[in-house]
């Protein structure tokens, strides 16, 4: 009994594959044929497929689905010559899979062999041609050298598929045809499209050296969230100098994180808008508050302000260019007493304040020869 088991066991385990789980063994185990390889390929075992397809022996009409996922595999594990041998060898058969020819042409392209993979992507329907695929067919055409054909295709190819759009985006700046690529551009942008799609159209109009301002600020409104796209959007506004629209972003954004309050009262500060400067500088915390309205006080030289404002001693002593900023208005106003007790006072000397403190010294020795 025992040896009928063990012939038994060593007869089936080919078939179930010793790559498998002993659930996955339960999972396949009444599944037999091209429903046994499909299951496989459908789950990603494509190592299973590859060894369990010697066991099978698919009926005629089977064999041009079979071999789909045997090529599907080796091309999965980034074994090209094997998948395109699965592939080509066995296109005489019937009952192909929908995506046969999309598989063999992006084979052709891992291989290298950009003439046939052109001409494979030549023999599917433009409809059929999705997503990556765009990007592959293009590639192709291009290292074919194939430019009289990628200028028809994407200018007189009607299609919304969106990678499509952007390998048009890509040639046709490329080549100079700018207005083509406005026209495509501009209807692109009428509806709101993927964070990936717009990052990418980004990169192409940064390459291109092409500035549309209406790129970010759409995909902004999109995707309000997208920390990468309003980053972007800050930078572009950034090197424009428009304080103020940076400074309203990151309003949008303090008001889901306080922690954007303090970036906000530094742009409206910027733009000169002081008052709502100074709220969102409040509102992010104290110090930031009181820090804004000595560097705004010092650089008016409005010296008797900043040194009747209060500020909380903690803040003060724990940060040396406020520090140094009262001790100069000190003196300016003619108080060295003051001026310097502040300076003694930092737990920190910087060589400026040590500066000062010479200064205060001199002039207290000197009286008539100093001139705050």
């Amino acid at each position: 009994m025992n040896k009928l088991i063990i012939v038994c066991l060593v007869l089936f385990l080919p078939t179930l594959g010793f790559g498998l789980t002993q659930d996955e063994v339960k999972k396949y185990d009444e599944l037999e044929g091209l429903a046994f390889i499909k299951a496989l390929a459908v789950d990603k075992k494509y190592e299973s497929v590859v060894k369990e397809s010697a066991y099978v022996k698919p009926a005629d009409n089977e064999k041009g689905e079979f071999y789909y996922y045997v090529g599907l595999a080796y091309y999965s594990l980034k074994k090209f010559s094997e998948a395109k041998n699965a592939l080509v060898l066995n296109e005489k058969y019937p009952n192909l899979h929908p995506d046969y020819s999309l598989l063999l042409a992006r084979t052709y392209q891992a291989l290298n062999l950009f003439d046939s993979c052109s001409k494979q992507f030549e023999k599917i329907s433009k409809l059929l041609i999705k997503n990556q695929d765009w990007v592959i067919y293009t590639q192709c055409l291009s290292k074919n050298k194939e430019t009289d054909k990628l200028l028809n295709l994407f200018l007189f190819t009607d299609l919304t598929d969106d990678d499509f759009f952007l390998q048009s985006q890509d040639f046709l700046l490329t080549h100079g045809l700018t207005t083509f690529a406005n026209d495509k551009r501009n209807q692109f942008l009428q509806s709101c499209k993927s964070i990936r799609n717009y990052m990418e159209l980004n990169e192409i109009l940064v390459k291109n050296k092409i500035k549309d301002p209406r790129v970010l600020e759409v995909a902004h409104s999109c995707h309000p969230s997208a920390i990468e796209i309003t980053s972007l959007l800050i930078k572009s506004l950034f090197n424009e100098g428009k304080f103020h629209s940076i400074a309203y972003l990151f309003e949008e954004l303090s008001a889901v994180n306080p922690e954007f309050s303090k970036h906000t009262a530094e742009f409206y500060k910027v733009a000169g808008r002081l008052t709502t400067s100074d709220y969102f500088f409040l509102n992010a915390d104290e110090k930031s508050y009181v820090l804004s309205r000595s560097s705004f006080f010092l650089g008016k030289e409005s010296f008797i302000e900043l040194l009747t404002f209060p500020i909380d001693s903690a803040i003060r002593i724990s940060n040396n260019e406020l520090g140094y900023a009262l001790s100069f208005s000190a003196f300016k106003v003619g108080d060295n007493v003051v001026a310097k007790k502040i300076i003694l006072d930092q737990k920190i000397k910087s060589s400026k304040d040590l500066a000062l403190l010479n200064l205060i010294e001199k002039c207290n020795q000197l009286s008539w020869r100093c001139r705050p």
